[in-house]
């Protein structure tokens, strides 16, 4: 089996071999599916009180790898994109290799400007991900205090990747090639875990193709070197990052078959994944500000998710848009329209979607770059969210059902499980004494509701000056507390949250939303 892999790097295949490159690449698939596996493995034993927020972070992230992993052998019949080297290593191997059980002085060193080149995200991080594996097991069976180094370098239009173990080394008469140009190492193992280890080396060459590898090894160390084309396609960053994501989520959204009814915790799993789209989505948007007016693109997109118009009608609007690349056009329309649809199916199938609140507002936690607004209806726990630099709060009440006086305003940012990043809280306006105690019950309510979600008795509460304070007396927006303690707090305590407005305030300040 092993040698018919090698001859599938060496030929391009026909009708007649599709089904065999397809079992052997669903082979390749199962191995690092397995090395996977065992690193979230690694990261569940690691858990602490200390580190959680950035373990969870990197599971969350693995999880999303291993499932586009499993799809993809599909790859091969798309279109490449961009890949930016710097921030798969960042992203990927660095946190996996922190996480190996096998302790690694790990030496980092990206000298480049531009890290971009032409390839699939996914192939590429299995690759290199294959590559530090074998190191590690290389220094694992030596036995002696680990060192790795990786570095990116620019050489004319090139970018080489070096990555560099003290590990055992590879023996020498395995580093011949043979007559095709492979290592003889390719497809073997020395291991004696699990048969089918050498498909590892099957996939990095079939990854980078024999011509772009390099290999120098001996009983002190193994060195890689990959080398790949410069692209000058593009050097928006951040146009490639959005351009790599956007390649993760067309994988992401096959997860579920939408057909048949979702076990709770993969109700779960399908919010968290549904909210990572809708976070890609205020990013997106963000990109048409050049030309468009930004709030006006998330208003009709909102009232579209919210069941405001059609297909037909999104999709001339969407195109109709000013942007400096037309394929955001065509990312928006499409992602647009699966949230909509991803988010009816939610509602449509979960018995009771209020059980869910917990999931749909923690999952706003992974926008960690983001500022996020909520609106909120105290009574019951509903709200709707997005990325402020997107919406008011006010774009909200129409679709909770409710005038803004019973509603309230919010804001958070990053994870909502760190009790020092406090949630803020506020109302629009107050009109008399007893409006502005009837808003502080209020907002007990709401936050009561919010710890039912899950949220700790120890996150910290802020509150947002008033909007349109038309009383002499306001909320105090210098105050600070914890959920819990205000929830326990009576009716006459709640009082000693308030201060006098300030007179500019009470005659004639409106504060914008």
């Amino acid at each position: 089996m092993i040698l018919a892999q090698k001859e599938q790097l060496l030929k391009k295949p026909g009708e007649d071999d599709l089904l065999i490159q397809e079992t052997a690449e669903i082979g390749k698939t199962r191995h690092d599916a397995r090395k996977l596996i065992r690193l979230l493995s690694h990261m569940v034993d690691s858990l602490s009180a200390e580190n959680c927020d950035k373990i969870v972070e990197d599971i969350n992230r693995e999880t999303t790898t291993l499932i586009n992993m499993v799809n993809y052998f599909r790859d091969s019949r798309k279109i490449m994109h961009e890949v930016n080297l710097r921030d798969l290593i960042l992203d990927r191997i660095v946190p996996f290799v922190q996480a190996s059980p096998i302790k690694c002085c790990l030496q980092v060193k990206l000298n480049t400007k531009n890290a971009t080149v032409l390839g699939y995200h996914e192939n590429i991080g299995r690759a290199i991900i294959n590559i530090v594996s074998n190191s590690i097991d290389a220094i694992e069976e030596k036995g002696i205090k680990g060192f790795l180094k990786i570095s990116l370098a620019e050489r004319n239009e090139e970018i080489i990747l070096s990555i560099r173990d003290n590990g055992i080394g590879i023996d020498s008469n395995l580093l011949k090639k043979d007559d095709a140009g492979l290592p003889l190492f390719v497809g073997k193992t020395t291991k004696s875990r699990l048969a089918g280890e050498g498909l590892g080396t099957v996939q990095i060459y079939s990854a980078f193709g024999a011509e772009n590898i390099s290999i120098q090894s001996s009983p002190t160390g193994t060195g890689w070197k990959i080398r790949f084309q410069q692209s000058h396609v593009q050097t928006d960053q951040r146009f490639v990052k959005m351009n790599r994501r956007f390649n993760e989520f067309k994988d992401l959204w096959e997860k579920f078959n939408l057909a048949q009814p979702l076990k709770r915790t993969e109700n779960i799993t399908y919010i968290w994944q549904l909210r990572k789209m809708e976070i890609f989505m205020f990013d997106l948007i963000l990109m048409f500000s050049n030309y468009n007016n930004i709030r006006s693109i998330y208003r009709t997109i909102l009232g579209y998710i919210e069941n405001e118009g059609g297909n037909r009608k999104l999709k001339e609007f969407v195109y109709s848009l000013r942007s400096e690349r037309d394929v955001l056009k065509e990312w928006l329309y499409e992602i647009v329209k699966d949230i909509k649809k991803r988010k009816n199916y939610l509602m449509d199938t979960v018995g009771d979607i209020d059980t869910y609140k917990g999931a749909r507002l923690k999952s706003y936690g992974q926008a960690i770059e983001n500022v996020i607004i909520f609106t909120m209806d105290p009574e019951t726990g509903d709200f709707l969210a997005s990325d402020r630099k997107l919406a008011e709060h006010l774009d909200f009440a129409q679709y909770l059902g409710k005038p803004r006086n019973e509603l309230l305003r919010g804001e958070f940012t990053g994870d909502i499980n760190n009790d020092k990043k406090p949630i803020a809280l506020g109302v629009w306006n107050i009109e008399s004494e007893e409006d502005l105690k009837s808003k502080l019950i209020m907002m007990r309510q709401a936050a009561d509701k919010i710890l039912e979600m899950g949220i700790h008795k120890d996150k910290c509460l802020a509150f947002y000056q008033t909007t349109y304070p038309n009383h002499s007396r306001d909320i105090d927006s210098d105050r600070s507390t914890t959920f819990g303690k205000f929830t326990a707090m009576n009716d006459d305590e709640l009082m000693g949250f308030t201060r006098d407005a300030d007179d500019n305030e009470f005659d004639f300040l409106m504060q914008v939303d």
